[in-house]
Protein backbone atom coordinates (compact mmCIF):
# COMPACT_ATOMS: atom_id res chain seq x y z
CA UNK A 1 0.00 0.00 0.00
CA UNK A 2 3.13 2.61 0.76
CA UNK A 3 4.26 2.19 -3.56
CA UNK A 4 0.64 2.80 -4.08
CA UNK A 5 0.43 5.94 -1.54
CA UNK A 6 3.99 7.66 -3.29
CA UNK A 7 2.29 6.41 -6.74
CA UNK A 8 -0.72 8.40 -5.77
CA UNK A 9 0.99 11.48 -4.30
CA UNK A 10 3.27 11.69 -7.72
CA UNK A 11 0.07 12.02 -9.89
CA UNK A 12 -1.01 14.62 -7.09
CA UNK A 13 1.84 16.55 -7.51
CA UNK A 14 2.25 16.15 -11.77
CA UNK A 15 -1.64 17.02 -11.85
CA UNK A 16 -1.13 20.55 -10.20
CA UNK A 17 2.02 21.23 -12.25
CA UNK A 18 0.24 20.32 -15.13
CA UNK A 19 -2.22 22.77 -13.95
CA UNK A 20 0.06 25.64 -13.21
CA UNK A 21 2.01 25.53 -16.73
CA UNK A 22 -1.39 24.70 -18.80
CA UNK A 23 -3.04 27.82 -17.64
CA UNK A 24 -4.91 28.19 -21.43
CA UNK A 25 -6.13 24.52 -20.90
CA UNK A 26 -4.07 23.66 -24.80
CA UNK A 27 -4.56 19.71 -23.54
CA UNK A 28 -7.65 18.22 -25.26
CA UNK A 29 -10.60 18.72 -22.90
CA UNK A 30 -9.06 20.41 -20.44
CA UNK A 31 -10.89 23.56 -20.57
CA UNK A 32 -14.46 21.01 -19.34
CA UNK A 33 -12.18 19.64 -16.00
CA UNK A 34 -9.95 22.89 -15.65
CA UNK A 35 -7.30 20.50 -14.14
CA UNK A 36 -9.78 20.46 -10.87
CA UNK A 37 -10.65 17.26 -8.90
CA UNK A 38 -13.62 16.36 -7.39
CA UNK A 39 -13.26 15.54 -3.63
CA UNK A 40 -12.38 12.37 -2.98
CA UNK A 41 -14.50 10.00 -1.50
CA UNK A 42 -14.45 8.76 1.97
CA UNK A 43 -14.00 4.60 2.40
CA UNK A 44 -17.56 4.16 3.60
CA UNK A 45 -18.55 5.94 -0.13
CA UNK A 46 -16.94 3.58 -1.94
CA UNK A 47 -18.02 0.67 0.47
CA UNK A 48 -21.31 1.57 -0.07
CA UNK A 49 -20.86 2.04 -3.50
CA UNK A 50 -19.14 -1.51 -4.10
CA UNK A 51 -21.88 -3.09 -1.63
CA UNK A 52 -24.82 -1.60 -3.67
CA UNK A 53 -23.53 -3.03 -6.96
CA UNK A 54 -22.20 -6.25 -5.42
CA UNK A 55 -18.29 -5.57 -7.07
CA UNK A 56 -14.96 -4.91 -5.85
CA UNK A 57 -13.25 -2.09 -7.73
CA UNK A 58 -10.40 -2.34 -9.00
CA UNK A 59 -7.60 -1.27 -6.18
CA UNK A 60 -5.87 1.70 -8.59
CA UNK A 61 -8.95 2.93 -9.05
CA UNK A 62 -10.38 2.54 -5.68
CA UNK A 63 -7.00 3.85 -4.01
CA UNK A 64 -7.91 6.88 -7.08
CA UNK A 65 -11.04 7.71 -5.72
CA UNK A 66 -10.30 7.65 -2.00
CA UNK A 67 -7.01 9.96 -2.78
CA UNK A 68 -7.12 11.80 -5.21
CA UNK A 69 -11.30 12.54 -6.35
CA UNK A 70 -14.37 11.48 -7.53
CA UNK A 71 -13.77 12.14 -10.90
CA UNK A 72 -12.60 15.80 -13.05
CA UNK A 73 -9.37 15.77 -13.86
CA UNK A 74 -8.60 13.87 -16.35
CA UNK A 75 -8.00 12.51 -19.76
CA UNK A 76 -9.89 13.98 -22.67
CA UNK A 77 -13.14 15.56 -20.64
CA UNK A 78 -12.20 14.20 -17.74
CA UNK A 79 -13.38 11.62 -15.05
CA UNK A 80 -16.51 11.05 -14.44
CA UNK A 81 -17.81 10.46 -10.61
CA UNK A 82 -18.32 7.12 -9.67
CA UNK A 83 -21.86 7.74 -9.53
CA UNK A 84 -22.40 8.60 -13.01
CA UNK A 85 -21.13 4.97 -14.59
CA UNK A 86 -24.58 3.78 -14.31
CA UNK A 87 -25.74 5.96 -17.40
CA UNK A 88 -29.08 4.50 -18.23
CA UNK A 89 -28.09 0.89 -17.59
CA UNK A 90 -29.01 0.66 -13.84
CA UNK A 91 -32.33 1.00 -14.57
CA UNK A 92 -32.14 -1.66 -17.59
CA UNK A 93 -30.12 -4.30 -16.01
CA UNK A 94 -29.90 -4.15 -12.10
CA UNK A 95 -26.60 -6.54 -12.24
CA UNK A 96 -25.01 -5.37 -14.93
CA UNK A 97 -21.68 -4.54 -13.29
CA UNK A 98 -21.66 -7.84 -11.62
CA UNK A 99 -21.75 -9.82 -15.53
CA UNK A 100 -18.72 -10.86 -16.76
CA UNK A 101 -16.75 -8.34 -19.27
CA UNK A 102 -17.24 -10.45 -22.55
CA UNK A 103 -13.46 -9.02 -24.07
CA UNK A 104 -10.32 -10.00 -23.76
CA UNK A 105 -9.48 -8.65 -27.43
CA UNK A 106 -10.48 -6.43 -29.86
CA UNK A 107 -13.96 -6.89 -31.11
CA UNK A 108 -15.38 -5.04 -34.21
CA UNK A 109 -17.64 -6.91 -36.00
CA UNK A 110 -19.84 -5.62 -39.54
CA UNK A 111 -22.25 -4.29 -37.89
CA UNK A 112 -25.23 -4.83 -39.65
CA UNK A 113 -24.88 -8.59 -39.86
CA UNK A 114 -24.34 -8.26 -35.96
CA UNK A 115 -28.03 -7.14 -35.92
CA UNK A 116 -29.30 -9.06 -38.10
CA UNK A 117 -28.08 -12.46 -36.13
CA UNK A 118 -28.87 -10.49 -32.56
CA UNK A 119 -30.80 -13.25 -30.12
CA UNK A 120 -32.11 -9.90 -28.25
CA UNK A 121 -31.86 -6.27 -28.46
CA UNK A 122 -29.25 -6.54 -25.93
CA UNK A 123 -26.88 -8.58 -28.76
CA UNK A 124 -27.31 -5.84 -31.47
CA UNK A 125 -24.03 -3.66 -32.12
CA UNK A 126 -24.95 -1.00 -29.47
CA UNK A 127 -26.66 -3.92 -27.25
CA UNK A 128 -25.34 -3.63 -23.49
CA UNK A 129 -24.34 -7.31 -23.73
CA UNK A 130 -20.99 -5.79 -25.13
CA UNK A 131 -19.91 -3.49 -22.54
CA UNK A 132 -21.40 -5.31 -19.35
CA UNK A 133 -19.07 -5.45 -16.84
CA UNK A 134 -17.53 -2.00 -16.94
CA UNK A 135 -18.61 1.04 -16.67
CA UNK A 136 -17.60 4.80 -18.39
CA UNK A 137 -14.89 6.55 -16.78
CA UNK A 138 -14.51 9.14 -19.09
CA UNK A 139 -15.87 10.72 -22.40
CA UNK A 140 -13.68 10.70 -25.42
CA UNK A 141 -15.90 12.96 -28.04
CA UNK A 142 -18.11 12.14 -30.57
CA UNK A 143 -20.14 9.44 -28.48
CA UNK A 144 -16.50 7.44 -27.80
CA UNK A 145 -16.11 5.90 -24.04
CA UNK A 146 -13.15 4.74 -22.03
CA UNK A 147 -14.23 1.87 -19.94
CA UNK A 148 -12.81 0.66 -16.42
CA UNK A 149 -13.78 -3.19 -16.62
CA UNK A 150 -14.55 -4.15 -13.08
CA UNK A 151 -15.82 -8.08 -13.97
CA UNK A 152 -14.06 -10.81 -15.76
CA UNK A 153 -10.53 -11.46 -16.67
CA UNK A 154 -9.94 -7.97 -18.22
CA UNK A 155 -10.99 -6.48 -14.73
CA UNK A 156 -8.65 -3.15 -13.69
CA UNK A 157 -8.00 -2.02 -17.67
CA UNK A 158 -9.14 0.66 -19.93
CA UNK A 159 -10.92 -0.02 -22.83
CA UNK A 160 -12.60 2.08 -25.83
CA UNK A 161 -16.10 1.91 -26.65
CA UNK A 162 -15.88 2.95 -30.33
CA UNK A 163 -18.52 1.73 -31.48
CA UNK A 164 -20.41 5.41 -32.77
CA UNK A 165 -17.13 5.23 -35.15
CA UNK A 166 -17.53 1.72 -35.95
CA UNK A 167 -14.34 0.65 -34.71
CA UNK A 168 -15.66 -1.56 -31.95
CA UNK A 169 -14.64 -2.26 -28.29
CA UNK A 170 -10.51 -2.89 -28.06
CA UNK A 171 -8.16 -2.12 -25.21
CA UNK A 172 -5.74 0.30 -24.38
CA UNK A 173 -2.94 -2.19 -23.04
CA UNK A 174 -3.30 -0.41 -19.54
CA UNK A 175 -4.32 -0.42 -16.15
CA UNK A 176 -6.47 2.84 -14.84
CA UNK A 177 -3.35 3.91 -13.15
CA UNK A 178 -0.67 3.35 -15.85
CA UNK A 179 -3.62 5.49 -18.32
CA UNK A 180 -4.20 8.00 -16.16
CA UNK A 181 -0.36 8.61 -15.74
CA UNK A 182 0.14 8.37 -19.00
CA UNK A 183 -1.94 11.22 -20.02
CA UNK A 184 -0.22 13.48 -17.41
CA UNK A 185 2.85 12.65 -19.12
CA UNK A 186 1.67 12.91 -22.67
CA UNK A 187 0.12 16.55 -21.48
CA UNK A 188 2.80 17.94 -19.45
CA UNK A 189 5.38 17.28 -22.74
CA UNK A 190 2.80 18.62 -24.54
CA UNK A 191 2.07 21.68 -23.45
CA UNK A 192 4.08 24.23 -25.12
Amino acid sequence: MAHSLDRLGLIKEKLKYLKQRDTRFQTFGASEHMYESRPPLTPNEVSAFEQKHSIMLPEDYRNFLLYIGNGGAGPYYGLFSVHMYNWELATVQNNFLTLPFPHQAAWQPNSDTIDKEALDEDHTYFGNYWVQGSMRICHFGCGVYMLLVVTGSERGHIWFDDRTSDYGIYPTGNNFLTWYETWLEDSLRDIK
